[in-house]
């Protein structure tokens, strides 16, 4: 699935930012069991071959969520878990009142269709949402985040980190619940901007969202291309594990990958600042990150992840995530300076100068 959603206004986005990281879209989240000595198949130039369109989309979220004590639980916790979801109840709510007949189609406008009339009565964007009815399954356990370390499945934060990440997201447009920071267009979220995608996907850590949630990998000889459904973010790796010069830092960082048997490592430093605040894992300049992409069968792969920040974390975070075959990516034409920026910096303005004028005497 791909859409082009231009935020109507910050706060329709806050909703955006926040929601992707409780609920991840998607439909199955399943991974096959790996098949016992099953080797992938080649390119024709001898790599194991990686190639094609992946997502990682499920209900599973990197953190553990609250009332989850452990990384796997069986299918009657699962489904329960997942019902209580907001977007899947919003999703079950508009079924049901098409089972009743409170909704039809004799009611829907002439450009629209079921599902959409039915979703706009819950919001604006609503209807592109790509709603996980399942968690993610890994061997067919059913996980109940990415992370595997730290066991409790949160992030390490050291309080230096934390304090870095709470001042940040208080000082710019993500602080939502407070109505946020739009004075100035460096204020707003990289992601706002149509700098980066939406909810970090672009990586180094390859993150899941509400929609938008495929991948598509090409391999040359010499490097290995990941094109990120969400916004226009490509990675680029090349396969001679050199990194470059520490002082370039690139939005995505500087990656470097080589072949570990079947498995394709990819390390990662010197990431953008800006993009390493945007979370939901955080990186500072002195980060790594060291992904793993192993084929586990014709129709899966497994994505492993270890991060390293002693800025952020008091320990490394290493997590396990599920990809299944993915669906054909088409354009998303984000652009910075989308039509929603006057609106959010003239609101700015605004409030300005309401606030001045509250000053003055009567």
């Amino acid at each position: 699935m791909s859409v082009n959603i231009h935020v109507v206004s910050a706060l329709t986005l806050g909703a955006f930012a926040c929601a992707p990281f409780a609920v991840a879209q998607g439909s199955t989240g399943a991974l096959s069991k790996q098949e016992t000595g099953y080797r992938p198949e080649r390119t024709s130039f001898g790599q194991p071959d990686l190639q094609g369109y992946w997502t990682n989309s499920s209900a599973t979220s990197v953190t553990r969520p609250p009332g989850l004590r452990d990384l796997e639980v069986d299918d009657d916790v699962a489904a329960a878990f997942v019902a209580k979801q907001p977007f899947v109840v919003a999703q079950n709510k508009q079924e049901e009142k098409f089972r009743t007949g409170e909704l039809s189609g004799d009611s829907l406008p002439e450009s629209g269709n079921a599902k959409s009339a039915s979703f706009a009565q819950e919001g604006y964007n609503t209807y592109w949402m790509d709603v996980a009815t399942r968690l993610m399954k890994i061997n067919g356990n059913n996980r109940t985040s990415w992370i595997v370390e730290p066991a409790d499945g949160q992030l390490p934060f050291t309080a230096g980190g934390k304090t870095i990440v709470d001042e940040y997201n208080k000082m710019t447009g993500y602080n939502y619940a407070e109505g946020g920071n739009y004075s100035d267009p460096e204020l707003l979220p990289a992601q706002e901007r149509c700098i980066i995608g939406f909810t970090a996907k672009s990586g180094p850590l390859l993150m899941s969202g509400l929609y938008n949630g495929n991948y598509q990998i090409v391999q040359t000889p010499n490097h290995v291309v990941i094109q990120i459904e969400m916004i226009h973010d490509a990675r680029i790796v090349p396969l001679n594990a050199i990194h470059g010069p520490a002082v370039l830092r690139p939005w995505f960082g500087d990656s470097t990958g080589w072949w570990d048997g079947d498995t394709l490592v990819v390390e990662t430093r010197n990431v953008n600042p800006l993009h390493g605040l945007q979370g939901p894992i955080y990186l500072s300049k002195e980060g790594k990150v060291v992904e793993r992409f192993t084929r586990t069968s014709a129709d899966a792969m497994l994505y492993e992840f270890e991060v390293t920040d002693p800025v952020f974390y008091s320990a490394p975070i290493r997590g396990e995530v599920a990809v299944r075959r993915g669906q054909r990516i088409y354009e998303y034409a984000c652009h910075e300076g989308n039509y929603a920026m006057p609106n959010i910096l003239g609101g700015s303005r605004i409030a300005e100068a309401q606030a001045t004028s509250a000053k003055k005497p009567k």
